[in-house]
């Protein structure tokens, strides 16, 4: 028989892999993005995480498509090309009219609660 000790929880968490665009408190996108409705980016197919809550640093904030994701221990394999990369966020800057550079694409990966 098997006994857990330490730190137990019941809630659970998803990993995520996001292409678009993450940015601190301060900076000129991270009020653009903070300033973006949910059910607006939602309608897109597009994900807005904010904080420790979405798998970030707490003073942070990213939208995005989200392009892998699990909720377990595996994470279908996949790939994307640079040009398939900056191509989606310029689309999705494009999209959420978002004043936003090349510069400024992320791969954005963590684990949020669900």
């Amino acid at each position: 028989m098997k006994i857990r000790t330490g730190f137990v929880s019941n809630s659970s968490s998803s990993s995520f892999v996001l292409v678009g665009f993450k940015a601190v408190e301060g900076t000129k996108l991270y009020e653009q993005i903070k300033n973006l409705d949910y059910d607006d980016v939602y309608e897109l197919n597009l994900m807005k995480l904010k904080g420790s809550e979405g798998g970030l640093e707490d003073n942070a904030i990213a939208v995005g498509e989200e392009i892998a994701s699990s909720d377990c221990d595996y994470m279908e394999p996949g790939k994307m090309s640079i040009k398939d990369i900056v191509n989606k966020s310029n689309d999705i800057s494009s999209k959420l009219k978002l004043d936003t550079e090349n510069d400024e694409i992320q791969i954005v990966w963590g684990t949020r609660s669900c």
